[in-house]
C-alpha cells in the first residue's frame, strides 16, 4: 500500500508499508548551452528501511545524441564545451576532467589529464586521432565507430579497425582513399595480423572489404611465412578457421602443399592442411610413426583424412594401419587385482590404459609404464601382465 507520494521536477519520495521508503532524485550537476547544449545528470536512489542503501548512476545528455553513461560521484561539478562544438569536458567534485569527443550520434570518453581543481586546459587534452588509436588498442570498437567519420583514415588506424564491426563500405572506402603505397603496406600488415588471430572472417568477407589480400605480393609472402609457423608443432599456431581462411585467400599456391606435407611428415598437421593435401594430386610420403603412434590412433577417427593422405603417399602403410585399427577392438584379458604397479614380474595384473596407446606397435608385445601388453591376433585379445623391472 502506497501511503504517500510527492513529485517535483527533480525528485520523488515514495513509502510502502513494511518495506520502507524510497527517495529518487535526478540532480543536474552542470549544464552548458554554447556552442553545444548539454547537461550532466545524476540519478540517485536512496532506500530507507531494513537493508536500506544508496545507488547512483550518471549520464551526459547532449542534444541530438544518445545518452552517454559516465562516472560522476558528486552532485557538484563543471561542464564546458570546446569552441569547435566537437568536444565537451566535465568533472564532478574533485575528480579530474574527462573529455568527451562528440560523434554524430554518440560520444567517446577520454581521460584529459587535467586536474579538476584547475580550469579545463584544452591544450592538455589528447588529439582525437591519437585517442582513437589508444581506444583501438583496448578494443572499444563501439565507441571508436561513433567518431570514425571525423578521423583521418591513416594506415595504423585502419589496421586496428580491421577487426572491428565497421560497415564494409565505410572501412573499404577509407582504405581506397589511402595512397597506393600505404594500401600495400596496410594489406601486408593485416595479413600478418590475420595469422595470429584465433577468430577470423571468411575469405569472402575479407575480399568484400576490398582488401583482396590473395592478390597482394607482400601479403602472400607474409601468409606463407605465417603458415610455416602455423604448421609447426614447436610454435603456437592460429586456429583452424584462420588457417582455412589463409589457404582460401592464397588459392592455387604450390608452396602450400610443400608446407602442409612437411608438417605432416613431422607428425603435425591441422585439419585445413590435411584437407589441402587430400584435394591435391601430389602424394606426401610419410613414415609409419605418423599414423601408428598413440596420438594419431587415439585422436583420429578411422575415416580420418590423416590416414587417407598417409596411405596415398605411402601405400606400404596399409597393412600395419589395418592391423592397428583391428587391435582397437580387441578384448582385454586382465584380472581386477592385483594392480600392475604392485604385482610381481610376469604376473597377470590390472592396468589402466587405452588400446589406442599400444595398438600401433609393429610387434606382438609392448610395454606401457609397468604393464606389458601382448597382442594375440589369432584370438583378437590383448593379455596384460607385470613388465620386467
Amino acid at each position: 500500500m502506497i501511503l504517500r507520494a510527492m513529485h517535483k521536477a527533480l525528485w520523488t519520495f515514495t513509502c510502502v508499508t513494511a518495506m520502507g521508503c524510497t527517495f529518487k532524485s535526478d540532480p543536474v550537476v552542470a549544464t552548458v548551452d554554447r556552442p553545444v547544449s548539454a547537461k550532466l545528470v545524476r540519478h540517485v536512489v536512496d532506500e530507507w528501511g531494513i537493508g536500506g542503501h544508496r545507488s547512483a548512476t550518471a549520464e551526459l545528455l547532449v542534444d541530438g545524441r544518445e545518452p552517454l553513461s559516465v562516472r560522476c560521484e558528486a552532485n557538484d561539478g563543471e561542464l564546458v564545451a570546446h569552441p569547435s562544438g566537437k568536444r565537451l569536458a566535465f568533472h564532478c567534485g574533485s575528480e579530474d576532467w574527462t573529455v568527451v569527443y562528440l560523434g554524430e550520434q554518440r560520444a567517446l570518453l577520454s581521460e584529459s589529464g587535467s586536474p579538476g581543481s584547475e580550469p579545463m586546459n584544452w591544450a592538455r587534452a589528447k588529439d582525437l586521432q591519437d585517442e582513437a588509436l589508444r581506444v583501438a588498442d583496448v578494443w572499444r570498437w563501439t565507441e571508436l565507430r561513433t567518431v570514425f567519420p571525423e578521423l583521418r583514415p591513416t594506415a595504423p588506424l585502419l589496421r586496428k579497425a580491421f577487426w572491428s564491426p565497421f560497415p564494409d563500405e565505410q572501412w573499404g572506402a577509407a582504405v581506397d582513399a589511402l595512397p597506393l603505397e600505404e594500401q600495400a603496406r596496410l594489406k601486408a600488415e593485416v595479413a600478418e595480423d590475420l595469422c595470429g588471430n584465433q577468430t577470423v572472417r571468411s575469405a569472402q568477407r575479407l575480399n568484400a572489404e576490398r582488401l583482396n589480400l590473395g592478390a597482394e605480393p607482400e601479403a602472400r609472402k607474409r601468409f606463407l611465412e605465417c603458415l610455416k609457423h602455423a604448421f609447426s608443432p614447436q610454435t603456437w599456431a592460429p586456429g583452424d578457421s584462420s588457417i582455412a581462411a589463409i589457404i582460401s585467400l592464397l588459392g592455387a599456391e604450390p608452396q602450400l602443399q610443400v608446407l602442409a606435407c612437411r608438417a605432416l611428415q613431422d607428425g603435425f598437421a591441422t585439419a585445413p592442411a590435411l584437407e589441402l593435401l587430400h584435394r591435391s594430386e601430389a602424394p606426401c610420403p610419410v613414415e609409419a610413426r605418423v599414423v601408428l603412434d598413440a596420438k594419431a590412433l587415439c585422436e583420429q577417427p578411422k575415416d580420418s583424412l590423416l590416414f587417407a593422405v598417409a596411405l596415398r603417399g605411402n601405400p606400404t602403410l596399409r597393412a600395419p594401419l589395418e592391423r592397428a585399427m583391428a587391435r582397437l577392438g580387441y578384448a582385454v584379458v586382465a584380472p581386477q587385482v592385483p594392480e600392475c604397479a604392485s604385482a610381481n614380474e610376469g604376473v597377470a595384473c590390472h592396468c589402466d590404459f587405452r588400446l589406442c596407446e599400444a595398438a600401433g606397435t609393429q610387434g606382438a608385445a609392448v610395454t606401457l609404464r609397468e604393464c606389458e601388453l601382448t597382442f594375440d591376433d589369432a584370438k583378437k585379445q590383448v593379455n596384460v601382465r607385470r613388465a620386467s623391472r
